[in-house]
């Protein structure tokens, strides 16, 4: 399945000792080869139509770089 990300929804998730993003992505899929056959679908209507789920979504957990302030005003 080869397709495109339609969205993506960034939170902030903290505890005391790190800051991390949470991302949600959505993708929809857009074109379907099957590697033992060879049956090719081409766009959402055809997949859709072979009863394939088209839209795949994901999350990512990602640690962000945190650098206290030294208090150098």
């Amino acid at each position: 399945m080869a397709g495109e990300q339609t969205g993506e929804d960034i939170s902030e998730e903290r505890d005391d000792y790190a800051i991390w993003e949470v991302v949600d992505r959505e993708f929809a899929g857009e074109e379907f080869h099957c590697p033992v056959c060879e049956l090719t679908l081409m766009g959402r209507d055809e997949i859709d139509a072979a009863g394939l789920d088209y839209i795949h979504e994901d999350q990512q957990e990602r640690e962000m770089e945190y650098e206290p302030d030294y208090g150098n005003d």
